[in-house]
């Protein structure tokens, strides 16, 4: 088995907002939480959590879904869809080895935005210390080997429209009727399924073996994982749509077209049936295909049995570097 479920957790959404509450310390994040859940809301719902250890992730793989990959220039939309609501469709959170730990600070990066539009997402990660599941995406006990943690039904409750200047530092000191003007309330909220992985950061000079094996183990154990969420709730023949983007490449310095490959080959493995890569802007657009485009990478693709190894020995050879931290 690729992947080996560690614990399964369930939350009541009241509960968490009564007793583990989302208490941030930075002023503009309290306003984007007051306009998402204001005083009088009436919390309902809940959801599940659930912790993932790796298996065999270099054993010989046999292909047995074919993959769509589409990239979208752009952002994660987090549609509305029967498939997000069936807990079929699933969104990469770029986590820290402590699950939404920054969320209540001033820095506003994937992590955090993805935390202040899914508010109970603080909420969680309090109350995860004092349960039979600790919020860490790494596990210390193994030498801090991949755990990749997956919320399934959780509830986004506003959208933070940051394509006027808030993403990243800035956020932090913008003007109130900035942060005020760039949230639209979601009513009722919608559902977001998040699969919450940690990747490596700040190597510098060629990627050596044991940072690309950190890498493939953690993103095919995770959408590994999120294949068996799919099919758990709707079935073995249930599809299972993934969104990403740049992984591991902001604040972490990681190398795009390595962070991009690694995935693309993860979810193929995994037997992810749409994996759809969100690159942000025009620049990005043309990172990714050049990734998609590397000589030698169609063989992963398009291969019935994929070595894992094989693939590994690929990476290496292309003697990827370490990019630089973007501060964020």
């Amino acid at each position: 088995m690729i992947a080996i479920r560690e614990a399964t957790l369930t939350f009541d959404n009241a509960t968490l907002f009564r007793d583990f509450p989302n208490t941030p310390y930075n002023a503009n994040k309290k306003l984007v939480l007051s306009i998402a859940v204001p005083d009088a809301y009436e919390h309902s719902g809940n959801l599940t959590v659930s912790a993932w250890q790796p298996g065999a992730t270099l054993d010989p793989i046999a292909i047995t879904a074919a993959i769509v990959i589409e990239q979208h220039t752009g952002i994660y939309p987090y549609a509305d869809t029967l498939a997000s609501r069936n807990g079929a469709e699933w969104c990469v959170n770029f986590a820290d080895r402590w699950l939404f730990n920054y969320g209540e600070g001033n820095l506003l990066a994937q992590d955090e935005l993805q935390i202040a539009e899914h508010p109970v997402s603080s909420c969680l990660r309090h109350a995860m210390a004092d349960s039979a599941i600790a919020p860490m995406t790494r596990d210390r006990s193994k030498h801090d080997a991949p755990r990749p943690l997956l919320i399934r039904g959780i509830l986004r409750h506003v959208h933070l429209d940051t394509t006027t200047g808030l993403y990243g530092n800035a956020f932090a000191y913008a003007p109130a009727d900035d942060v005020i003007a760039a949230c639209t309330p979601i009513k009722p909220p919608t559902v977001s399924n998040i699969i919450a992985m940690d990747a490596p950061a700040g190597g510098d000079g060629v990627y050596k073996h044991e940072t690309l094996l950190d890498i493939w183990t953690t993103a095919l154990t995770a959408f590994y994982a999120a294949v068996c969420g799919a099919k758990a709730c709707n079935g073995d023949a249930s599809e299972c749509i993934i969104h990403t983007g740049w992984w591991g490449t902001g604040a972490y310095g990681g190398n795009r077209t390595l962070m991009a490959i690694m995935q693309l080959i993860a979810a193929r493995a995994a037997g992810v049936t749409h994996l759809i890569f969100h690159t942000v802007d025009s620049a990005g657009t043309t990172d990714f295909a050049a990734a998609y485009a590397l000589p030698g990478l169609e063989t992963f693709l398009q291969a019935e049995t994929l070595d894992p190894k094989a693939f590994l020995q690929y990476c290496a050879a292309q003697s990827f570097r370490w990019g630089v931290s973007n501060g964020t």
